[in-house]
């Protein structure tokens, strides 16, 4: 067991931090099924399932590089979260790898 002083686990190697313009911060919802299942045999060791997740819904929100949110959150509540969640999320990274590939062209003006 950790002492009280190493109870923490903390990132400490920044020279391998990999800095990125854009984060996804996400949080996905479950509602807990019950699970019937049949008696197990107490001469082997198991473990019982008693309910699965089953995914309802999802929130997300993107930070962009001046650390500000680029849009308002994204909620979404309903049947097939998983399935809206990674679509909407391969909609986003093709709006922000749009966004990274457009390159404004400078302005340059002479010295007066």
């Amino acid at each position: 067991m950790p002492t009280q002083e190493e109870k923490w686990l903390e990132f400490s190697n920044h020279k391998f931090k990999l800095p990125v313009p854009y984060v996804i911060y996400a949080d996905l919802e479950c509602i807990l099924e019950k699970i019937s299942s049949c008696e197990q045999d107490p001469k082997i060791s198991s473990t019982e399932p008693i309910a699965k997740h089953v995914p309802c819904g999802f929130a997300y929100v993107i930070v962009g590089p001046d650390g500000m949110m680029t849009k308002p959150p994204t909620v979404f509540r309903g049947k097939n979260a998983i399935d809206e969640f990674l679509t909407k999320l391969l909609d986003e990274e093709k709006s922000i790898l749009d966004t990274l590939r457009f390159v404004k062209p400078m302005i340059f003006f002479s010295g007066g």
